[in-house]
């Protein structure tokens, strides 16, 4: 299997420093030309099926990108969404950083209330590769989700800890990483988080 994991162009959120989670915000213009970016990209690249979260800004820059590969199947889940921040969703990042030094407790394991622990977001990315080498192990397969699913997904596929995520976290908008699997199934990483083709 060969993976190519992006992480959805610029919002209007990312450009003010708000919590997203699972709230949409639209592409900023700058955004919108990030996805034409990856998607040029990646435009003479084989991919087999994609796979984004229902977000739509992830959705949105998925289909910049199959707007060069028509044919592609397109496979929309819940699984693929960022980190539910609760009722810090729509508020200034400084918010919930605080609200975790006040509790005391490592990022991860934080419960921000009505929403989920990064964690959670952990096992179920786990869960979900688990899945994709079983139904695609000879396919080229893209990925379009968020910056704390993808920073699990490459942290567990380096072999490293959650609390070791941050290395993992993608630097900007539309960041790329390609990741050829071999016959034992073992990671070679061509590419981590790259944004070359943002100039």
């Amino acid at each position: 299997m060969k993976l190519f994991i992006v992480q959805h162009a610029e919002t209007t959120a990312n450009a003010q420093g708000l919590s997203q989670g699972h709230l949409d915000y639209p592409l900023t213009p700058k955004g919108v030309e990030q996805a034409r970016k990856i998607a040029l990209r990646l435009k003479d690249e084989k991919i087999d099926v994609a796979y984004s979260s229902d977000s739509e800004r992830a959705l949105c820059t998925c289909k910049e990108v199959l707007c060069y590969h028509p044919k592609t199947e397109l496979i929309i889940t819940k699984l693929l969404r960022e980190q539910c921040k609760g009722v810090f969703e729509g508020k200034h990042h400084e918010e919930i950083s605080k609200a975790i030094e006040a509790a005391g407790v490592p990022y991860h394991l934080f419960n921000p209330e009505k929403g989920e622990a990064l964690l959670e977001v952990w096992n179920k990315m786990i869960s979900f590769f688990k899945s994709l080498q079983q139904k695609h192990d000879e396919q080229h397969v893209l990925l379009v989700s968020h910056g704390g699913p993808i920073a699990c997904l490459l942290c567990h596929l380096h072999g490293k800890e959650i609390d070791e995520r941050r290395d993992f976290v993608p630097r900007g908008n539309t960041a790329l990483s390609i990741i050829q699997f071999n016959d034992s199934k073992q990671p070679e990483f061509i590419v981590v988080n790259c944004v070359k083709h943002l100039g």
